[in-house]
């Protein structure tokens, strides 16, 4: 029967609240602009290396290759689609789903309302190195004016806290790793302040998936897919014909 976890909605939502209000309110901005510039100068030093590595993080700040991070997530689902009993695909398949269209709800909604200026660290912060500079015939993207929210760490961390939530905490932890390593080319290239990522991604991320997981929604959608799913996989001879309480 879906119910809603009122406690731990609140918790999420008032925790969240409260590290926004942090990073607003005068007495504690300071301490978040020293962390979003210490971050800056550390990652984009990376880039005073060798043209082999700039090549490297030009790469993959190109736009293009946030296939690779959707790609080897992909082959993760999958893993965890495909093993195990035959009777838990329509399961599992129903959960993937409910993930990648709550992640394309998200970044749908963060890209049309969500709509903030705020010039990224590469447009205010000297010395900078400027990956479009450094390696000019790769397009990359070092630079914004909306970096906020960091919307492919918002995307990822759905991804994390979703598939940790469905899948346990052996492939949540794999993902968590996955999503890190691939939220440090922005911050290499200075797209994104680390607040863009931290409150931004992170945080609102935190905040849409309690909505989702605290309340009857996820057993409304559930239910709602699962009857197709379920007929797709018979027809596709991937489960048994029975019903499954899996």
């Amino acid at each position: 029967m879906p119910t809603w976890q009122k406690s731990k909605l609140i918790t999420v939502n008032l925790v969240f609240l409260l590290v926004l209000l942090s990073w607003i309110a005068p007495i504690t901005r300071d301490l978040w602009a020293s962390l979003d510039t210490h971050a800056f100068f550390f990652f984009n030093g990376l880039l005073d290396n060798t043209p082999a590595w700039q090549r490297f993080w030009a790469y993959t700040n190109q736009r293009a290759f946030d296939l690779v991070p959707a790609t080897i997530m992909l082959s993760l689902f999958c893993l965890f689609i495909f093993s195990n009993k035959r009777q838990y695909i329509a399961k599992r398949t129903t959960q993937i789903i409910i993930i990648s269209l709550f992640s394309i709800a998200a970044l749908t909604f963060s890209k049309k309302v969500l709509d903030i200026e705020r010039y990224s660290p590469s447009l205010q912060l000297e010395p900078v190195h400027r990956l479009s500079l450094l390696v000019t015939d790769i397009p990359t993207k070092d630079a914004s004016r909306g970096s906020f929210p960091g919307e492919h760490t918002l995307t990822l961390t759905n991804w994390v806290i979703l598939f940790w939530f469905f899948a346990g905490w052996r492939y949540g932890i794999t993902a968590a790793f996955l999503a890190c390593i691939f939220s440090i080319p922005r911050l290499v290239g200075g797209a994104h302040w680390m607040t863009d990522d931290i409150i931004g991604g992170i945080g609102l991320s935190a905040v849409a998936c309690s909505w989702l997981l605290y309340t009857p929604a996820m057993a409304h959608l559930q239910n709602a897919l699962r009857p197709h799913i379920d007929k797709l996989c018979i027809k596709l001879k991937l489960q048994p014909n029975q019903k499954t309480t899996a």
